[in-house]
Formats: C-alpha cells, sequence, structure tokens
C-alpha cells in the first residue's frame, strides 16, 4: 500500500470510504426510522425480501449473506415474525428446516420506503456517472468481503 515509500494515499482512500460508510449508515436509520425498526432487523427483512426468490429463503443463507451468526438471524426473525413482517414455511426439500418470505404488510412497509429511497439515492449516488457507478459495483463485493484477520471473528454479530 504505499506509493513513493508513503501511504498517504492509501489513508486517504481509507477516510474517504469511511465518509462514504457514514453517509451510507445515516440513509439506513433514515429509512429504519421510517419503517420502525433496528438496523439488524431491518437488514434481514430487506434480505428475505430480496434473496427469496420464489419459494423462501432459509435462515443460514441470510446469515452467511450478511455476515452474521445464525442463532442472531434466527432470533432476529422471530422477532420479525412476531410483528407480523415475515412468515415461515417448512422447506419442502428439508422438512427441518424452514424458508421464510415477507408478508403483504411487508409490501406496504417496502411501498411507504420507495419515495424515501429514492430521495435519498438521489442525492448520495446522484452525482455519480453510469460509467463510475458500475465501476463502485463491480468493486463494491470485493471491499465487502468478509475475512477472518485481524479483530475478526466467524460469529460476528451486528
Amino acid at each position: 500500500m504505499l506509493r513513493n515509500g508513503t501511504d498517504a494515499e492509501f489513508r486517504q482512500a481509507v477516510n474517504s470510504l469511511l465518509a462514504f460508510s457514514t453517509r451510507l449508515e445515516a440513509v439506513r436509520q433514515q429509512s429504519e426510522a421510517h419503517i420502525g425498526l433496528t438496523g439488524a432487523r431491518y437488514t434481514i427483512l430487506i434480505s428475505i425480501a430480496r434473496m427469496r426468490g420464489g419459494i423462501g429463503i432459509g435462515v443460514n443463507a441470510i446469515a452467511r449473506h450478511l455476515p452474521l451468526s445464525g442463532v442472531f438471524v434466527a432470533n432476529e426473525v422471530g422477532r420479525l415474525i412476531k410483528l407480523g413482517l415475515a412468515a415461515e414455511r417448512p422447506n419442502p426439500e428439508d422438512r427441518r428446516r424452514i424458508l421464510l418470505r415477507v408478508t403483504l404488510k411487508d409490501d406496504a412497509l417496502f411501498a411507504s420506503l420507495i419515495p424515501v429511497q429514492q430521495e435519498v439515492n438521489d442525492v448520495v449516488f446522484g452525482p455519480r456517472t453510469a460509467q463510475r457507478f458500475d465501476r463502485l459495483c463491480a468493486l463494491a463485493p470485493q471491499l465487502g468481503e468478509y475475512r477472518q484477520g485481524l479483530g475478526a471473528t466467524s460469529d460476528r454479530q451486528h
């Protein structure tokens, strides 16, 4: 990460990413407040909605995707079910497991978020060109990879 004997460029990149992360967290908090959920529940609910396909999604798949511990996700899913925002059914391929889906109540919540998300996305991503946005989309998964390392644990919770 050294260029010309200094890490100044690397440090600037890290600071820029931290500033962007702070902006994204503010966006998430605004969305959370709009629908009245904690950050973890909001993120899990969004993941269920986007990952479920036609049949549903399992707790372990959500835990791997985020990455959070399976126990933590299962507990938060239980709370979402009690709130009527998520529903479960047995997995037809393995009756010991469940599949999750969002509910109609959820669909109404997501619909109420659309104007808020559009406004925020226009502010956060609006000044970017399509080419720069494509580069960000290509780079983001690499930046978000979760690997064991300094200060990391496999059961990281949110």
